[in-house]
């Protein structure tokens, strides 16, 4: 949607483009085929972390509307695995009761992939500690970490991290389970952690 202005704000995941590599020297903006003026208000190119640990962005992200999420309102919506402690009212909440905590979404999400750009969470993680989300597909039914997005934590704070999708090859077709792992590693037996939303963006 517009803003107050008439402005449209566009993102692009320059990494999609095999061809965007080395030293850009030039950047060409074709306005659209029609008659009429166009103004531009700012051309960004924002740098990001690496893929596997996109970290915490700021709000100088912008995604298009959420087409799903994953609701944490009920425990009974999940199949819960090495939580202790566990809460949830609105957010997840708990601490690893062993190296392995997780749970998978009882609800099946039938997303189309193409659709979902990106993954939102915001999310409450020890600081330096990677974090996991799992899916499945028509080809790739089991959660395995072929099939999965991993980031690490930048603040022991709540921080909103985004994952882009064209980072995993494997997300295709129809995403039909997912699992998170709220914490991951050797060392995240009793460590807590807050999930507060994910969602699936355009």
């Amino acid at each position: 949607k517009p803003d107050e202005e008439g402005f449209y704000t566009v993102t692009f995941d320059l990494a999609s483009n095999p061809l965007w590599r080395t030293d850009v020297t030039q950047i060409r903006f074709d306005a659209p085929h029609r008659w009429g003026s166009y103004y531009i208000d700012y051309l960004r190119v924002l740098k990001y972390p690496e893929k596997e640990n996109m970290g915490s962005l700021s709000s100088e992200v912008f995604l298009g509307e959420a087409v799903a999420s994953v609701n944490f309102d009920s425990a009974d919506k999940f199949m819960i695995f090495n939580v202790a402690n566990l809460a949830m009212d609105g957010s997840f909440k708990g601490k690893g009761s062993n190296a392995d905590p997780n749970v998978v979404y009882r609800e099946k999400l039938n997303l189309n992939a193409s659709e979902v750009k990106a993954i939102k969470v915001e999310a409450k993680i020890p600081k330096g500690l990677p974090a996991e989300i799992y899916f499945t597909t028509e080809e790739g039914n089991n959660f395995n970490a072929d099939n999965r997005f991993r980031f690490t934590s930048t603040s022991d704070d709540l921080e909103t991290y985004v994952i882009y999708t064209s980072s995993n090859k494997n997300w295709k077709g129809t995403i039909y389970e997912i699992r998170i792992d709220p914490v991951a590693g050797a060392d995240c037996a009793g460590l807590d952690f807050e999930w507060k939303s994910v969602e699936f963006c355009k």
